[in-house]
């Protein structure tokens, strides 16, 4: 396993733990690019919610799909 930050570390102190991210934000705390980020949605390879107008990326759906996800 690889030694990754822990996700409250990475947010403004004060912010809360949210079920649902902007992908900018997303982008920004994974360190990969909007444009990538962006595509992997595009493929479905990043499960996303639409609150009205906002398109968001759902990390409890993510966070679901990784425990489930079978690497054997």
């Amino acid at each position: 396993m690889g030694n990754f930050p822990k996700i409250e570390n990475l947010l403004p102190s004060g912010a809360a733990i949210c079920p649902v991210m902007d992908r900018r934000q997303f982008a920004a705390i994974t360190g990969l690019s909007l444009d990538t980020v962006e595509g992997m949605i595009a493929r479905g390879y990043l499960p996303c919610i639409r609150i009205g107008k906002r398109s968001l990326v759902n990390l409890a759906l993510l966070q679901q799909r990784c425990i489930e996800a079978d690497f054997a």
